[in-house]
């Protein structure tokens, strides 16, 4: 997607497109998000599963924020609902509940990231590997914890400070024993899993506390992602994004890649069982078009 990250700029974006595709039927917003650890069922969210968001939850539209002592903020939140989507994107979201269908996506789309994955050029988007993929305690903070500290880094009020938010876990020090929950380890590179639910979607990057994780859950918001809100604001529009964070302190882009291929995965074995027999690329004589936007500088739309 061109220009900088933000729902600003994605709604540009899709204004200019929707200029260029007048018949645009459906868009899909394809990229990475951080997420919640378990969704709505209690089932595990993993790194590199796909979250599908029918829904956008612009969580700081008309919030108000006040400076907290550490460096943090305190948010008093005044939109509490999921902005409304277009029947058919609320029809599309039970098809993709559906066990079969989400079974029938999940199987179609492994076989699209293990083709993704392969040659020279596929390298970078081959699973990480279980023992990659850290859960820490809500509790504990990714900051400096040696003594004397010069930085921002307060243990007591949990702040960080930025040269902590830039450096990795392992260089940082965080202490394993912290830590929540390690994937099982497997034989082979797992299945990316789907998630359907809500996409909490603002201008920042969250770095949750865990009294706004309770919130976010309250609320069945499974993703946090930066587009999403500025692409539902202007279109009908369906959120595809893979994890590359549990969307606490503990960042880190080890899952990037996969979790980008994951979700491109995703969007288009959504659209091959939606349109089966190869028509996404048969085009009829009054077209109309779905819109893929994606966050790795791809746009690309599918005459239906």
């Amino acid at each position: 997607m061109p220009g900088d990250a933000g729902e600003l700029d994605a709604g540009i974006c899709i204004q200019r497109l929707r200029q260029h595709f007048t018949k645009i039927e459906l868009t899909l917003l394809v990229g990475i998000c951080g997420a919640m650890s378990r969704n709505g069922d209690n089932e595990p969210i993993y790194l590199g599963d796909v979250i599908v968001g029918t829904e956008v939850w612009r969580y700081l539209h008309n919030a108000r924020g006040s400076r907290l002592h550490n460096g943090g903020v305190d948010l008093d939140l005044r939109n509490y609902s999921a902005g409304d989507s277009c029947q058919r994107v609320k029809q599309l979201g039970k098809v993709l509940q559906t066990a079969q269908f989400r079974q029938q996506t999940i199987h179609c789309s492994f076989g699209l990231l293990k083709n993704l994955q392969k040659g020279q050029k596929g390298a970078k988007f081959k699973y990480p590997g279980c023992e990659m993929d850290k859960l820490f305690r809500a509790d504990y903070v990714h900051q400096h914890r040696s003594s004397p500290r010069s930085c921002k880094c307060d243990c007591q009020h949990g702040s960080s400070c930025d040269e902590a938010k830039r450096t990795p876990c392992d260089r940082l020090g965080c202490i394993y024993d912290k830590i929540e929950r390690v994937r099982a380890a497997t034989e082979q590179p797992p299945k990316p899993n789907i998630h359907v639910g809500t996409m909490a979607s603002a201008d920042i990057v969250m770095r949750a506390s865990p009294e706004f994780v309770t919130q976010l859950k309250d609320r069945n918001v499974l993703g946090i992602d930066m587009e999403g809100g500025g692409v539902y604001r202007a279109t009908d529009c369906i959120v595809i994004k893979g994890v590359v964070d549990y969307a606490d302190t503990h960042k880190n882009k080890i899952f990037a890649d996969y979790a980008a291929a994951s979700a491109a995965s995703v969007a288009l074995a959504f659209l091959m069982k939606l349109y089966p027999g190869n028509k996404i690329r048969q085009p009829q004589k009054q077209p109309s078009s779905i819109i893929i936007m994606s966050e790795m500088n791809i746009t690309e739309a599918i005459e239906l």
